[in-house]
């Protein structure tokens, strides 16, 4: 029986845990760093489609290249707090 928290985490594989929670990005680095130097040099595409089979590792390549921009967000906010301070 799935317990709530699994059926409201459609990204969980049963016996891993969630991608968000992953130490490591295995076998999409080279994705992720084209997504970052797309994004840095202000050439990222509108749209990116992450496919392949289940259980490679989408999930946790969204969830990294999410962590990233949200550290990047929270510092270009904290240096712009800083300037009015």
């Amino acid at each position: 029986m799935q317990s709530n928290r699994d059926s409201l985490e459609a990204d969980i594989l049963e016996g891993t845990p969630h991608p968000r929670f992953s130490s490591k990005l295995i076998g999409h680095e080279k994705a992720f760093q084209a997504f970052i130097k797309s994004h840095i040099g202000g050439r990222l595409h509108h749209a990116w489609i992450l496919s392949g089979k289940k259980g490679i590792g989408k999930a946790t390549l969204a969830w990294k290249i999410l962590t990233e921009l949200s550290n990047e967000a929270n510092a270009t906010q904290d240096c712009d707090n800083s300037k009015v301070l």
